[in-house]
């Protein structure tokens, strides 16, 4: 009988030990950190990038990566009054380290590595692709106008004029 009552007390003391011990780890994590951090470390999966343009809310965006523009355009509270949605390819994956800008109805459209798009550019940035003259980069117009975009650039080959031989000429000048 009197090794059962040892046991008994030696259970209770282990729990109220484990209690307090619980319970002192509780109030002592919510104590102030040593010292605070300015940004968070950036995780691997993590992105930033720089949203420009007709946004509501311009800067700098922290988001997942495999983030698609159009969720950081929402991200910055939508758009103005005065942008051309149709100029830029919302579902775009957003690349770290990259900025974009989201066009006007005036503004001319290249893309943030200084590439020439094909699905937005005027007849003055396709005439200044190398090979690519007024005659051709009106006929790459025409062509989307009547077809829709292009979804890669080797679809360019389709436009009367260009062939193989141009695709490579322009293809480090171009994108979609």
């Amino acid at each position: 009988m009197e090794r059962k009552i040892k046991v008994a007390v030696f259970v209770v003391v282990a729990v109220l030990v484990c209690a307090a011990l619980a319970f002192d780890n509780k109030n002592t994590s919510s104590a102030p950190p040593l010292f605070v951090e300015e940004e968070p470390a950036k995780e691997a999966d993590d992105v930033y990038i720089d949203l420009k343009g007709e946004v509501l809310k311009p800067g700098v965006y922290r988001v997942d990566e495999g983030t698609r523009l159009f969720q950081v355009i929402a991200m910055a509270g939508g758009v103005t009054g005065e942008a051309d949605l149709a100029r830029i390819n919302q579902s775009k994956v957003v690349l770290d380290g990259r900025e974009y800008v989201v066009p006007g109805f005036e503004e001319d459209v290249s893309d943030d590595e200084g590439l020439i798009n094909i699905n937005t550019a005027d007849l003055e940035a396709l005439s200044s692709l190398p090979n690519i003259g007024e005659a051709t980069a009106q006929s790459i117009i025409d062509y989307r106008q009547k077809n829709g975009f292009f979804t890669e650039i080797e679809e360019i080959t389709k436009v009367s004029g260009i062939g193989e031989a141009t695709l490579e000429k322009i293809a480090e000048f171009i994108t979609v």
